[in-house]
């Protein structure tokens, strides 16, 4: 696992222990249903939002299973964001989180 996060993110303590159980659930979710090497966590501030972002790295070559990871979306929705998946070009997934702050 690879974590990239700003140096200070204005979390209250609600939001952080949110965002880790976005983040734990999402690695799970990783662990459990790709056979990816390898995750990436970044969390950043931008435009009054906090962005979370799990990005795995499955190959080229798999063809991606759309889904909704529900429990991660419930709690963005909870907190007033959103969460939705993206499937880059280069392959694997990337869950997008997005809370306002």
């Amino acid at each position: 696992m690879h974590v990239e996060a700003e140096t200070a993110l204005p979390a209250h303590d609600r939001l952080a222990a949110e965002v880790f159980q976005m983040v734990a659930e999402g690695l799970s979710n990783v662990r459990r249903h790709t056979r990816s090497a390898q995750a990436t966590v970044t969390l950043s501030c931008q435009d009054d939002q906090l962005r979370l972002s799990i990005a795995n790295d499955v190959a080229t070559a798999a063809v991606p299973t759309l889904f909704t990871p529900r429990s991660i979306t419930e709690r963005a929705t909870a907190l007033g964001g959103c969460a939705h998946v993206e499937w880059p070009e280069h392959g694997g997934t990337v869950i997008v989180v997005d809370i306002p702050l």
